[in-house]
């Protein structure tokens, strides 16, 4: 009898949207040809799709800003963004809501430019995603975040817990947060795909509840298997399922500049 009931168990989990207390994805990269995620529509499409069969019923891209790497502003990325969606039909139930993106600022020596200039692709509530580079001074990043704060931003740090000179330093995350930065996790991390010490630091994050928000992080095709690992995995998804992101905030306010 308890292989049955095990049995119809497995059978509704797999039938289930596993991530659909979450609502929405804050963080991937699915808008083609803007950074090193998805390069063509037919790709991002796909994984489109695949977030929708997971659970998530609206999405936000955010491609990455790096002068140097991935030069795009607000004017590039939302152009991109209008040829995508006028070449996909949006009504497809297949498909979740796509809302306009906002991008990923590097915190790098030209970002301090870019955010005097005062073109950042943020939401409408002012939330802007950054995230640190390893080869940049600790100090410097830290100053950028709270130039931010200054201005009216609501800095997002994204996966923290891949900064390599961070590892094991928690005490850190705390003060940055109670300095108004807040985290997100990227569901990637969970799954060891950035090593052992990344997912290590990922769930010390979390068990300390430092985190805010939660993304995908997604780019290819790879990374929806492991997506698809991480839902099966029951443990892992009680933690998520109890902790309160708040993901739901970023909803329908993004700022079409």
């Amino acid at each position: 009898m308890s292989f049955l009931v095990n049995l119809f168990r497995r059978k509704v989990a797999s039938n289930a949207s596993p991530f659909d207390f979450l609502d929405v994805d804050i963080h991937n990269h699915i808008l083609p040809g803007l950074d090193d995620g998805s390069q063509d529509a037919t790709l991002s499409i796909t994984l489109l799709v695949e977030l929708k069969k997971l659970g998530f019923n609206s999405v936000i891209s955010s491609p990455k800003t790096i002068n140097q790497q991935f030069p795009n502003t607000p004017k590039s990325i939302l152009r991109r963004y209008a040829s995508f969606i006028s070449s996909i039909d949006l009504s497809n139930r297949l498909l979740p809501e796509y809302i306009p993106p906002v991008s990923l600022y590097a915190l790098d020596s030209d970002f301090s430019f870019i955010r005097k200039s005062g073109e950042l692709l943020a939401t409408a509530d002012n939330y802007v995603l950054v995230q640190f580079v390893d080869s940049v001074a600790l100090s410097f990043m830290e100053a950028e975040i709270i130039e931010l704060i200054y201005a009216g931003f609501k800095p997002i740090l994204i996966h923290p817990e891949q900064y390599i000179s961070l590892q094991g330093n928690s005490p850190y995350f705390e003060s940055l947060v109670s300095r108004g930065c807040q985290l997100s996790l990227s569901l990637l991390s969970l799954q060891g795909v950035y090593g052992h010490a990344v997912q290590k630091m990922a769930y010390k994050l979390l068990e300390n509840q430092l985190y805010s928000f939660v993304g995908t992080g997604i780019k290819n095709q790879s990374h929806v298997k492991v997506l698809q690992n991480l839902a099966s995995d029951r443990r892992i998804m009680k933690k998520l399922m109890e902790y309160p992101f708040e993901n739901t905030q970023l909803i329908n306010r993004n700022n079409p500049l």
